[in-house]
């Protein structure tokens, strides 16, 4: 199956900074290839998304061949089982010169079980749920 796309909306890129948790944690998680993971809290990120404030809790995942990380906001919104996966969405945050991150929907992404039952499928991160649709990166028919 090839992946599908919404068009570019350049109202759904977002830059701003990440605010801390009161007390940082890890816990393990499945990231969008499946593979588990001791992930770090790095904080929230808060957008303004057609006229409401969101805010989104975001992992830093660590890749286990390359000893890099990344910070990843997974979400689920309004198209969610309506044009996009229905247990959400992955999105990384991609870091500025001045520190601040820029979070594009557009480059959001199906986790790899929604290709393929091979890979097991991450259950969204609680409270990262948009109200409103976010018709941009990736979407989803199912199977056919």
């Amino acid at each position: 199956m090839v992946p599908d796309y919404w068009p570019y909306d350049a109202g759904l890129v977002f830059t701003g900074i990440i605010t801390a948790p009161p007390r940082p944690a890890s816990e393990r998680v499945l990231t969008s290839d499946g593979v588990e993971v001791e992930a770090t809290d790095a904080g929230t990120v808060s957008l303004d998304v057609r006229g409401r404030v969101v805010r989104l809790r975001v992992l830093r995942l660590p890749d286990p061949e390359s000893g890099e990380s990344s910070l990843e906001v997974y979400f689920r919104d309004a198209t969610s089982g309506a044009g996009s996966y229905p247990a959400g969405r992955f999105v990384e945050l991609q870091p500025l010169a001045d520190g601040r991150y820029r979070l594009d929907f557009n480059r959001a992404r199906n986790p790899f079980c929604a290709y393929s039952a091979v890979y097991p499928c991450p259950a969204p991160w609680p409270g990262n749920t948009i109200a409103a649709p976010i018709m941009a990166g990736e979407r989803y028919q199912g199977h056919s």
